[in-house]
């Protein structure tokens, strides 16, 4: 499944200076860094441009591919169905990221938005045209007639679309899958690098569908780190999961792996879910950032300034009372939402017979467990969920 976001060229004029400093040097627009020559100085802004690092499902657009200076990010993202407990196996922690707090930490215009899950059909439909217009936008697909940017894994009950909000409107989103009997949108092309992760870890997810509205691009990645907080924490204290899997931009890969701490998993590929742009896989040991949460909430200082940030202990409490209300008002919507959108759009007619059949499974098997609910004979709420999960099976299976 993938979503997009906007995003700039964030790593292509970036300069890495020396112990615990980052420079996060012109990071403009792609036009805006067309116009200048190759030899022309990186200009040094004191805040970069949203979309020079909203990074998305991990390709350089189509139109930028055969430019060897220019490029676009894209982050892939997964849903929960099926989730496993993460190996307890402890993560090497790396040395001290040079991404400084002042590039995120003080942002009042981020600091205003209100993150959390989608929870009602409003928020998923602004969510889903948001990342259909900055995909389109930026060449990572054609437009849909719905106006959607909608995948097969969205059917599953397990994935969670994440927004940012100003009032009533999404400013900004974040979608996270599972690995289910669906694989994750990336197994397209990493399918042998994850097989063998697999083996290994047990509950991969995949972030994907990053998109952040033109007008907040200026608190780009303000927005961006809080996002983050809450779908990893969703991940680890939620669903329990081993791994976040992502496709990116390989001129990002540099940024990811020193800001938070994502290692190497697949080659570069083109990647056909956008349109055939560039992309290499990285992954991040969830175990990891659970030894950062511990010893920040004992009070220990962390190496890194994000995860400082991302985990300080009284962000972390906000963030999982935020999460655990938004889950419980999410969950007996799921299947009407789905039945909503997927009415309107062809990517379950354009599922494989495997994909189909597995979605059809999981349905009926949700409506049975509705239709057994406790509760008192004639629920209706338990008759509606039912009614909803059968619907879905039935729209799945048309």
């Amino acid at each position: 499944m993938i979503l997009w976001t906007k995003n700039v060229d964030i790593c292509t004029h970036c300069r890495w200076h020396a112990p615990g400093t980052a420079y996060l040097g012109s990071l403009l627009p792609i036009k805006a860094n067309r116009s200048r020559g190759r030899g022309a100085k990186p200009q040094v802004r004191g805040q970069r441009d949203p979309d020079s690092w909203v990074a998305e499902e991990g390709h350089v657009s189509p139109r930028e591919s055969r430019r060897s200076t220019q490029g676009r990010d894209v982050v892939t993202m997964t849903a929960p169905i099926e989730t496993t407990h993460a190996d307890t196996t402890p993560a090497q922690i790396p040395p001290g990221s040079r991404v400084k707090a002042f590039w995120f930490e003080q942002d009042d215009r981020a600091d205003g938005l209100d993150f959390g899950l989608a929870t009602d059909r409003d928020t998923f439909e602004q969510a889903l045209r948001l990342q259909h217009d900055q995909y389109v936008g930026q060449g990572y697909m054609d437009p849909h007639p719905s106006g959607l940017r909608l995948s097969v894994h969205h059917a599953l009950p397990s994935t969670c679309v994440f927004v940012a909000r100003s009032g009533d409107r999404v400013v900004g989103t974040m979608t996270l899958i599972v690995d289910s009997a669906l694989g994750l949108p990336m197994d397209e092309i990493y399918a042998n690098d994850l097989r063998e992760l697999r083996r290994e870890r047990r509950g991969l997810t995949e972030f994907s569908g990053l998109a952040l509205h033109p007008d907040y691009k200026r608190s780009g990645v303000a927005i961006l780190l809080r996002l983050i907080r809450m779908v990893v924490l969703y991940a680890i204290e939620v669903l329990h999961l081993s791994d976040v899997c992502i496709a990116i931009n390989p001129r990002h890969a540099a940024f990811y792996r020193k800001a938070f701490y994502f290692r190497d998993l697949g080659g570069l590929k083109p990647y056909g879910k956008v349109n055939g742009a560039p992309a290499v896989a990285l992954r991040l040991d969830l175990d990891l950032l659970r030894g950062f949460i511990s010893e920040l909430a004992a009070g220990r200082p962390v190496s890194s300034e994000v995860y400082s940030f991302l985990f300080c202990p009284r962000s972390v409490e906000s963030a999982m009372a935020r999460l655990t209300r938004d889950a419980e008002r999410a969950a007996s919507p799921g299947a009407a939402h789905a039945v909503y959108f997927f009415s309107r759009h062809d990517a379950l007619a354009k599922a494989s017979p495997a994909d189909r059949a597995y979605l059809v499974k999981s349905c009926k098997a949700l409506a049975e467990l509705a239709s057994s609910r406790s509760g008192a004979p004639g629920d209706p709420d338990a008759l509606l969920d039912f009614g909803n999960w059968v619907g879905l099976a039935a729209l799945v299976s048309h």
